[in-house]
C-alpha cells in the first residue's frame, strides 16, 4: 500500500521564543540594558496612570534600603533649599 505524505515547503517555528527573527519584548530589552527601553519605562513610571501605583509602592517599601536612601537624599535637598 502506498501513502502520499504532504511535506511543507518551509519549516515552521514550533517554539516561537527561540525564533531568531523575533523582535525582543520591551521587558527583554530593558533586562539587556537597552537605553531607549529604560527611558520608555521611566516615562511610563512618571505617567499619571502610574502615580498611585508608585505612591503605594513607596509606602509599602519605605523601610527598604533603596527607598530609605531616596528619602534621605530628598530630605537633605529640602533642608538645603534645593527643592
Amino acid at each position: 500500500m502506498n501513502t502520499a505524505l504532504r511535506v511543507p515547503d518551509q519549516s515552521r517555528v514550533i517554539y516561537p521564543q527561540f525564533d531568531p527573527d523575533q523582535e525582543p519584548t520591551p521587558e527583554q530589552s530593558l533586562d539587556e540594558g537597552d537605553k531607549q527601553a529604560a527611558e520608555a519605562f521611566i516615562d511610563y513610571a512618571r505617567s499619571d496612570f502610574m502615580e498611585q501605583e508608585l505612591f503605594d509602592y513607596l509606602l509599602q517599601q519605605a523601610d527598604s534600603t533603596v527607598v530609605r536612601s531616596w528619602i534621605k537624599q530628598w530630605s537633605e535637598k529640602v533642608q538645603r533649599g534645593e527643592l
